[in-house]
């Protein structure tokens, strides 16, 4: 693990630590101090998110905000919110990962549309789910030469929470 790895887990854990008392706010000091300490450069706030980027200069990582960026690599549902987001770009390509709270009657719709989306972008699909009346979750794996896609929804009968993760690969 690399160091800028290492801190970025670290401020990651901090804001999800902080995002229910206080939000960005609250994390706000300690990731500075953190990034200080560690010699790496924070990028200003630009629509709600803050970029991180290594001291090589190679490796980039932005969180917050309140909607998917332009390039996030999976739609959107109609509706949502962002609990969580990411980007991490290095050498490598540009990872995405997003946590979406979306209404409990679009449960199906949208599965259905990560679904339809990854086989028509030519993936390799694969699913799991479990769950009873009341509660569900489904798995959902996407591989291709270039990119894996994993679309995670859990939901019962008070909120659905959708976790999108999309890594280079190749």
């Amino acid at each position: 693990m690399t160091r800028l790895t290492a801190v970025v887990s670290a401020l990651l854990l901090v804001a999800a630590a902080c995002s229910g008392s206080g939000g960005d706010d609250a994390a706000e000091p300690i990731v500075e101090g953190l990034l200080e300490e560690e010699g790496i450069e924070l990028d200003g706030n630009r629509a709600g998110s803050v970029a991180v980027r290594g001291v090589d200069g190679d490796s980039t990582l932005t969180f917050g905000g309140d909607r998917l960026p332009d390039d996030f690599p999976l739609p959107g549902p109609d509706e949502y919110g962002i609990a969580s987001r990411f980007e991490f770009e290095s050498p490598g390509g540009k990872a995405f990962s997003a946590v979406l709270e979306i209404p409990v009657d679009h449960f199906d719709r949208t599965l259905a549309m990560y679904d339809a989306f990854l086989r028509d972008e030519g993936f390799g699909v694969s699913a799991d789910s479990a769950g009873d009346g009341q509660a569900r979750i489904v798995f959902v794996h996407g591989t291709r030469t270039d990119a894996i896609a994993d679309i995670t929804m859990s939901g019962d009968t008070k909120g659905v929470i959708v976790s999108l993760t999309w890594t280079p690969s190749g």
